[in-house]
């Protein structure tokens, strides 16, 4: 009989210590989904405030090409450049520009790490400026009363994919990198 209530009491006790380690792996698993839901809300909270630099670097730098486009062309020809056109780029270009963002956000262009950009990068970033090229010369032609020139839109849209380029290389141009073996 004795033999009967050890082994029960080595059953008890196993029973007891499995009860145990399930209470610890259960309070573990909370306190860790617990840690999970916090880091998940603050990252929702916290918006990557490198890519709203690049964001709004991107905004200005495609209205600054146009417009730059504009004086180049303005050098061209006074009259054609400046009192035509002015108008029709100063107030249609913020929203096109505004499209183009969404447009580089739709594709992928704002990584979270800046390091890692390169030539799949680049492809998209010539053909999203292709496009978005071609919509802002069909849109400007047919708001504005006169047409405008193909080289504005050409150089526009160089200016743009060079700046475009430029701001996401800009990293890993400034900074060392080492080769991995």
């Amino acid at each position: 009989m004795s033999s009967k209530n050890e082994t029960k009491d080595v059953d008890t006790k196993a029973v007891e210590e499995i009860v145990e380690a399930e209470t610890e792996l259960k309070e573990e698993t909370a306190e860790a989904e617990t840690e999970l839901a916090e880091d998940a809300s603050e990252k929702k909270y916290h918006p990557d405030v490198k890519n709203i630099v690049v964001l709004l670097i991107d905004y200005w730098t495609i209205i600054g090409s146009y417009l730059l486009s504009l004086i180049f062309l303005s050098e061209i020809n006074f009259y054609i450049g400046t009192l035509t056109f002015l108008s029709p780029v100063v107030t249609i270009t913020p929203f096109c520009a505004l499209g183009t963002i969404v447009l580089y956000y739709i594709v992928g262009l704002y990584p979270e790490d800046y390091d890692e950009v390169g030539v799949t990068e680049s492809r998209r970033t010539i053909f999203v400026t292709a496009i978005s090229v071609a919509v802002y010369a069909i849109i400007m032609n047919r708001i504005a009363a006169e047409t405008f020139p193909h080289i504005f839109f050409i150089m526009g849209g160089t200016i743009q994919l060079i700046t475009t380029l430029f701001i996401r290389f800009f990293k890993r141009l400034v900074t060392p990198t080492t080769r991995k073996k």
